[in-house]
Order: C-alpha cells, then structure tokens, then sequence
C-alpha cells in the first residue's frame, strides 16, 4: 500500500501546486490530510543482540525444577 500511497500523495501535492488554489488543498485537507502531508514515521533499524530492532533473546535465572509433572521449567 506504500506505494499507492506516495502515489496519490505526488498527485494532490502537484495538483495543489499548479493551480494555486486555497479551496482545493482545504477539500483535500478535508477528505484526508495524508494527501497532503506524508507520514513521518519509519522503520527502526536493526540492532545487535536479538532477531529485531527490539526482540531481544530471553535468559533464564533462576533453579530449574527436575521433576516436575507438568515438564515446564519453573522458576524458584
């Protein structure tokens, strides 16, 4: 949908921009700002440590339980 998007965004924007017209940016305004205004946010960037730019491996801490009935790990 990104691209669609920047597209119908270019075209508002230059539509505006030709025909100089206050009424016709106040209708696009209107309808739906993001023709007129892109939105700002962005991806984070990866970082180290993790598969993601906030995942980060789990460490466990703590004595693990040997014979538990359920066979999860249990924390003490």
């Amino acid at each position: 949908m990104g691209q669609a998007e920047a597209a119908r965004m270019v075209i508002a924007k230059g539509l505006v921009e030709w025909t100089s017209d206050m009424e016709l940016k106040e209708k696009f305004n209107q309808y739906d700002r993001t023709m007129l205004v892109g939105d700002p946010r962005r991806s984070e960037p990866k970082k180290y440590g993790g598969p993601g730019a906030r995942a980060r491996k789990q460490k466990i801490t703590g004595k693990l339980i040997q014979n538990d009935p359920c066979k999860m790990f249990k924390l003490r």
